[in-house]
């Protein structure tokens, strides 16, 4: 994306974006709940892209890496100003999720990536910005 269309992005954006890479630690001897939980979140696919709007997220996805027999779990995503936290979500998905999460994630060990910089394709910026203009339409009315 050239610097001026990034620039005209970023002005449209009602919630400007944030990318984010975090690093939690997995519990030892519950990597194989891990898998459970990820399976779990692929076989409720519908249910869980039905939590994103709550959470103003454009994007997430997990990954794992086994390192000097430690497991971690690692989470991109895309998301937007103002959000509601998972942990206040009235999804069933959020709470077994949070259940799971609680099992599996050592507490304290939360690592946050510095974003140096992201690229969104214009395509995403343009629908992005659509969705927005949208919510705040229809949060206008509910006022």
């Amino acid at each position: 994306m050239k610097n001026a269309d990034a620039q005209v992005a970023k002005t449209y954006f009602q919630f400007p974006l944030k990318a984010k890479l975090q690093r939690f630690e997995v519990i030892e001897g519950k990597e194989q709940r891990l898998s459970e939980w990820m399976g779990y979140l692929r076989g409720e696919r519908n249910a869980a892209v039905a939590t994103l709007e709550d959470e103003k997220m454009y994007f997430e996805a997990v990954f794992s890496e086994k390192n000097e027999g430690r497991t971690y779990a690692f989470w991109l995503t895309l998301q937007g100003e103002g959000g509601k936290p998972v942990e206040s979500s009235n999804h069933e998905l959020d709470r077994k999720h949070m259940e799971f999460w609680n099992e599996c994630i050592k507490r304290d060990s939360r690592k946050v990536l510095n974003e140096e910089f992201y690229l969104t394709p214009k395509f995403l910026d343009e629908a992005i910005i659509r969705h927005q203009q949208a919510e705040k339409r229809s949060s206008v009315f509910r006022r």
